[in-house]
């Protein structure tokens, strides 16, 4: 558990580094320094590929002009954020489930986790 909750921290701080200021450098960097640090006897094969994914989707939806981009405005509502994808990508949630807890959290929202549901479970 201490090690998920490593990761979320640092693809949390990761992604106000890199979507909020468009920095992928500063983002990737967060990230593998973290993964680099719970490297002693974890596997983190799975967390290395969520982290290629989540980055894949957030370069794809800077290409989008329509994208309603979800307003991740606290360090809980982005671990919320990456929990849920990070759930929805292994399999855990499923997209209506995804879609539905997006928009409780945030309302008026739906299209864009029905967008991120599609991509996340590619």
């Amino acid at each position: 558990m201490k090690f998920r909750k490593l990761i979320l921290i640092a693809i949390a701080g990761a992604l106000f580094l890199g979507t909020l200021t468009g920095c992928t450098s500063m983002r990737n960097m967060a990230i593998e320094s973290v993964l680099k640090d719970t490297k002693n006897g974890q596997d983190t094969n799975k967390t290395a590929a969520f982290e290629t994914k989540f980055t894949k989707v957030l370069d794809d939806i800077k290409k989008k002009d329509d994208y309603k981009k979800i307003p991740l405005e606290t360090n809980a509502n982005t671990e919320w954020f990456i929990k849920q994808s990070f759930m929805l990508w292994d399999k855990q949630l499923t997209k209506e489930q995804y879609i539905s807890n997006g928009a409780k959290k945030f309302p008026g929202y739906e299209k864009t986790f029905a967008y991120l549901a599609d991509e996340f479970s590619k």
